[in-house]
């Protein structure tokens, strides 16, 4: 935190930087500093899962990819310079097809579902040998969390909230009539 208070004093306001992407981008890289093998790869893959999905949405939208990553893992070196289909990644992350095919959801609440499952999997994977240990109690805790925000949202609460969220954009926002 120390680091980004004097980033936010000492850099000068550029267009299209976000102090919360570089806020991001110092938490993940803490995270993924940990001693413990199992929370900094957890970190690692979110942060390179999160990545490719914000990648993948600015392509369908023709959007510019570099400003838009957070992080300076050779993943996101990767998603910023290459224009391959797969970002020259598909031997690197094992997961990245499904991931693919996961941005090609239109139903909000199955994608979260797909991306809840895609992380479920990991950690089960991950910690597949872990019988007692703290790696193993860490995932039934972020296990628990998935299940509990399930519980919470079924899919009719899902668009509710959705669209309630974006009517009261709408209210505070004044869109250009161009635009609607």
């Amino acid at each position: 935190l120390s680091t980004f208070i004097s980033e936010y004093f000492s850099l000068p306001a550029e267009d299209g930087f976000l102090y919360e992407d570089r806020l991001a981008a110092l938490y993940y890289a803490y995270a993924m500093e940990c001693r413990n093998q199992f929370v900094s790869s957890w970190f690692g893959f979110n942060l390179t899962l999160n990545n490719i999905l914000v990648a993948l949405t600015a392509r369908k939208f023709k959007l510019d990819i570099a400003p838009l990553i957070v992080g300076d893992t050779e993943v996101c070196e990767a998603l910023r310079t290459s224009n391959a289909r797969d970002f020259g990644l598909g031997t690197e992350v094992d997961y990245l097809e499904q991931l693919v095919k996961i941005s090609e959801t239109e139903e909000l609440v199955d994608r979260e579902k797909k991306l809840d499952q895609l992380r479920w999997d990991w950690m089960e994977e991950a910690t597949f040998f872990d019988y007692f240990t703290v790696e193993r109690l860490f995932v039934f805790l972020l296990q628990l969390e998935m299940i509990e925000r399930w519980i919470s949202l079924d899919k009719e609460k899902g668009n509710q909230l959705f669209r309630s969220i974006i009517a009261a954009l709408k209210d505070e926002v004044q869109i250009p009539a161009e635009f609607r």
